[in-house]
């Protein structure tokens, strides 16, 4: 009854679940693909780039400028980026 309930609802638990799951393997994908292939590196962040707003490449101007100076940098979950 309760899966039943949460697979109906538009925002439900299981579907913040599988999103962050999906969004966890995305990353690794990406990590792994530049890690075993650091040549595209720099296209890579240009297109990524590309593909943001202003305030997003805003965002990630003030992330490149901590990184330089040494202080922890913090991924958009919050979290320690690595």
């Amino acid at each position: 009854e309760w899966l039943e309930k949460e697979l109906k609802e538009e925002h439900s638990v299981i579907d913040e679940n599988v999103k962050w799951i999906r969004r966890d393997w995305v990353l690794r994908q990406v990590k792994t693909l530049v890690q075993e292939n650091p040549e595209v590196a720099m296209d890579s962040i240009v297109h990524i780039t590309q593909q943001m707003t202003a305030a997003k490449r805003a965002q990630v101007s003030k992330i490149l400028a901590a990184m330089d100076s040494g202080n922890a940098v913090e991924n958009s979950n919050g979290d320690s980026a690595s």
